[in-house]
């Protein structure tokens, strides 16, 4: 019989075994003290913990049981690298072991003209982004549907926001190595645009694609403030309308019961058809089904 304990890993929750627990501990301590130097460090820790919690998740759904032991935090360490591993793998073996059978359909943000569907899509396919967005190009141009297409896949693909997304778009295996090499690359990248040009030098694709957003969100901005007054005002019709009907029926069922009004209306067809006890008992019915 062993000693579990409770742990929280990215709001999940998971039961390990006291000696599994020690394990994970200590794994997280040499990643946290490995990427201690990195600006952006507690990011970095945190999509790692994302990841080893959504393995953790998929473990025991597959092996249908509720508590992490040791030879699990063996599995899942061995998958993710250790940082004692590091050194010891040059970049091209690590992009040789890269999958592409794994790659998630997400929009990138990083290389987005309007919405970064096309560079999201040129991921999935391994295709250039360039080529995406003149297909798109000519389907506008010459069918019309274009701008329909890459509006609806707009509103459908998830963005990329997260390291762990960004590698799974691409199709990057996810392990500490990756994630060391992705951190990388975006500082590379941030010092190459910060040393290229200035915010107001951008190209005037990327400054078309920023004024494209800016009208979308506030146009999506207004329709939702406008779209709630008028139901609000189509609401109050509504509710004016009902309340009316129903104040001339109850007057109507007065005038049927002879409390308003001196012409007998019972006399008209088919009233008259009735038999004369039964009439007030049809006249109350007939009111409280409208």
């Amino acid at each position: 019989m062993n000693k579990t304990i409770i742990i929280n890993i990215s709001g999940v929750i998971f039961h390990i075994e006291e000696d599994a627990y020690e394990m994970l501990k200590n794994y997280m301590n040499d990643i946290k003290k490995h990427f201690a130097s990195y600006q952006d460090n507690f990011e970095i820790v945190t999509d790692i913990e994302n990841r080893i919690a959504e393995m953790f998740s998929n473990l025991l759904l597959e092996e249908n049981k509720q508590v992490i032991v040791s030879s699990d935090v063996i599995s899942v360490t061995a998958k993710m690298g250790k940082a004692s591993d590091f050194g010891n793998e040059s970049e091209e073996d690590i992009l040789q072991d890269q999958p592409t059978s794994t790659r998630k359909l997400y929009r990138d943000l990083d290389d987005r003209v309007v919405g970064g569907v096309c560079a999201g899509i040129g991921h999935y396919f391994g295709i250039e982004a360039r080529w995406i967005r003149l297909a798109f190009i000519l389907l506008f141009i010459f069918y019309g549907f274009g701008l329909l297409t890459y509006a609806l896949l707009w509103i459908v693909m998830p963005k990329a926001k997260s390291r762990t997304e960004k590698m799974e778009m691409k199709g990057e295996k996810i392990n500490l190595q990756s994630f060391q090499k992705n951190v990388e690359d975006e500082l590379r990248d941030l010092t190459k645009n910060i040393s290229k040009a200035h915010e107001s030098a951008k190209p005037g694709l990327s400054r078309l694609g920023e004024f494209i957003r800016d009208v979308v969100s506030k146009l999506i901005s207004f329709i939702g403030k406008t779209g709630l007054l008028a139901f609000k005002i189509f609401g109050g019709f509504v509710i004016g309308i009902v309340g009316l009907s129903l104040i001339i029926t109850f007057i109507t069922l007065l005038v049927f019961l002879g409390y308003i009004g001196n012409s007998d209306v019972s006399m008209v067809f088919p009233l008259n058809a009735m038999a004369e006890n039964l009439r007030p008992a049809v006249y109350v019915s007939a009111f409280l089904v409208v």
